[in-house]
């Protein structure tokens, strides 16, 4: 026991003294970022973000939530009273992922764009009034420190539903119980998918399909099932599939995903969803609006959602 003692502490002595030289990884390359003249009314408090990605082409900040190690790196500081005329510095210091830190970035071309998420009603990056710039194509090497400034001149537009189709609608309320829980004015967003010859018979109810995608899926992805040529939209308009409408709930809130149920930090979205968003969207598309004919689905996280 004595012998295997010693010998564990050798083995992390070992560890230590030839780890410091990662540990104490330092760059003087850094990025400030500025907030255009005009974007911001007053000075906000949010999460400011540098993304960079060796792709050319597209926006960086649209891969800020991808996962594995091979995501393009992203850097991360919570900034207060953000405005104009105030730069913001991202250095090694912030949050980094998947790199250890902005010092471990290995030495290349990358395309780098600034977000600033201010948004604290919606967790996602591409949220109504968050900030970003636009992208810029440079060389980085921290062996070599340099600033980097940066101008957030593009704002996300406010909140709007995206426009009808023939079988996708959108709507859109204001949940009274969320409202409550949170103090300010908390939306419940809905992708609704009618079945066919829906206008053809106006006395005619339908069975109700409550739809949850996958972990963060947005209510938007009806746009996409229905899109021509898929294989749901073959399915849902063919002559042997039962008709009935269908409801894409969102997954996205606050704090992420809610996975429509009631918790302590989110707040009721169980009942919000049960009580205020499915009797309206019933009573909107003609739904026969009883027990029997709902129907409740979900894949992935969706799954474990539909259980709850």
């Amino acid at each position: 026991m004595k012998k295997f003692l010693l010998l564990s502490i050798a083995l992390l002595a070992f560890v230590l003294l030839n780890t410091p030289a990662k540990m104490a990884a330092s760059t003087a390359l850094r990025f400030e970022i500025s907030v255009a003249p005009g974007l911001l009314a007053k000075p906000q408090n949010g999460r400011l973000f540098v993304v960079m990605s060796r792709n050319a082409t597209g926006e960086p900040r649209t891969s800020i939530s991808d996962t594995g190690m091979d995501a393009p790196p992203v850097l991360a500081r919570d900034v207060n009273n953000f405005a104009a005329g105030t730069p913001a510095v991202i250095d090694e210091k912030a949050i980094a992922f998947p790199l250890e830190d902005l010092a471990h970035l290995p030495a290349g071309d990358f395309s780098v764009q600034a977000v600033f998420d201010s948004n604290i009603d919606l967790a996602s990056v591409n949220a109504p009034g968050n900030l970003y710039s636009r992208v810029k194509r440079i060389h980085l090497d921290p062996a070599h420190g340099e600033s980097i400034k940066i101008e957030l001149t593009e704002q996300v537009p406010p909140d709007q539903l995206p426009a009808d189709t023939d079988y996708v609608k959108y709507d859109r309320i204001q949940s009274n119980l969320l409202t409550r829980f949170h103090g300010r004015p908390i939306y419940l967003r809905a992708g609704i998918i009618l079945p066919r010859d829906f206008d053809k018979d106006s006395a005619r109810r339908y069975p109700l399909r409550v739809q949850i995608g996958g972990y963060g899926t947005r209510y938007t992805i009806v746009q996409r099932m229905m899109a021509a040529g898929s294989g749901f939209r073959r399915t849902w308009l063919a002559d042997d599939t039962p008709r009935m409408v269908l409801l894409q709930l969102d997954g996205d809130g606050p704090f992420g995903d809610c996975y429509q149920v009631n918790s302590d930090n989110n707040g009721p979205y169980g009942d919000a969803v049960t009580q205020e968003l499915i009797p309206y969207i019933e009573k909107q598309f003609r739904c026969v609006g009883e027990p029997t004919a709902r129907v409740l689905t979900g894949g992935s996280t969706g799954g474990w959602v539909s259980l709850a």
